[in-house]
């Protein structure tokens, strides 16, 4: 609550173009589309989606009428063969933006920092060579996978990991597994190795699926390092870390950790 939720929530806000007083909401939003972040009824849950995609394709609409330098203002006025986006799309759009662009990187931080609590000589070991950053956050992106797994339909026959799959099939990529494939990444695997090169790992998915935040993500998980390295000599668990039940995203509702000052 005092750093993985706020930090990436604020940023992605910041370039869609939502104004300060409107973050809580968004936070509530963004938590209400992925399911098992929070227990809500459904009713409710379709509740703040509706109120969601009302805003957002509202703001877009408005900065039609009053432009402004932000990505709100630009998906509203981007023209795809000589047509604006529709509601809908730009509904979708605004939703996928608002959520991935924090959702996932606050499950990044979060999990990120629990495993250094539980892999104390990695902290010690990064205060020693911060030039290892680049690399330990890769290694969080690989170690906690924020986004469990997603499914795909197969367009033509192809055989799997030796097992046959036909036209039409759904196929579901657990990228969690893949992140900790022997097969890949050797013996040390089920390691948390900051240093940890090559690291191939698929915590952005693939081709054309991509992330399109990945840098964004990194970013923000490269400034937390550096951030904390200056102030925390030691990272524990400091009470209650508490997994998200969800089978979409690997996040924590609670992780409290003890940080203490160089």
């Amino acid at each position: 609550a005092a750093l993985a939720v706020p930090l990436p929530l604020q940023v992605i806000s910041e370039i869609l173009g939502v104004p300060d007083d409107e973050w809580e909401r968004c936070a509530a939003w963004s938590e209400a589309v992925i399911p098992g972040v929070v227990e809500l009824e459904e009713a409710r849950r379709a509740e703040l989606l509706t109120e969601m995609v009302g805003y957002l394709v509202g703001s877009a609409k408005d900065r039609r009428a009053r432009p402004r330098d932000d990505v709100l203002t630009q998906l509203a006025h981007i023209e795809v063969e000589g047509e604006q986006l529709s509601d809908d799309e730009l509904g979708m759009f605004l939703v996928q933006l608002l959520v991935a662009g924090n959702e996932t990187t606050r499950d990044l931080i979060a999990s990120g920092l629990v495993a250094f609590a539980d892999h104390p000589g990695q902290w010690e070991r990064l205060r020693d060579r911060p030039d290892l950053i680049p690399s330990a956050v890769e290694e969080m992106l690989r170690w906690t996978s924020p986004v469990v797994s997603f499914l795909r339909t197969a367009t033509r026959p192809a055989v799997v990991g030796g097992v046959e799959v036909a036209e039409g099939e759904p196929v579901l990529m657990l990228f969690a597994s893949a992140n900790r494939d022997e097969e890949v990444f050797g013996p040390s695997a089920a390691s948390f190795d900051v240093g940890r090169s090559p690291n191939p790992h698929l915590a952005f998915g693939q081709g054309n699926h991509f992330c399109l935040g990945a840098p964004l993500a990194r970013l923000e998980g490269r400034v937390v390092l550096e951030e904390l390295l200056g102030r925390v000599g030691s990272i524990g668990r400091g009470g209650v870390v508490e997994p998200t039940p969800s089978s979409v995203v690997s996040g924590l509702r609670r992780a409290e950790l003890a940080l203490a000052p160089v």
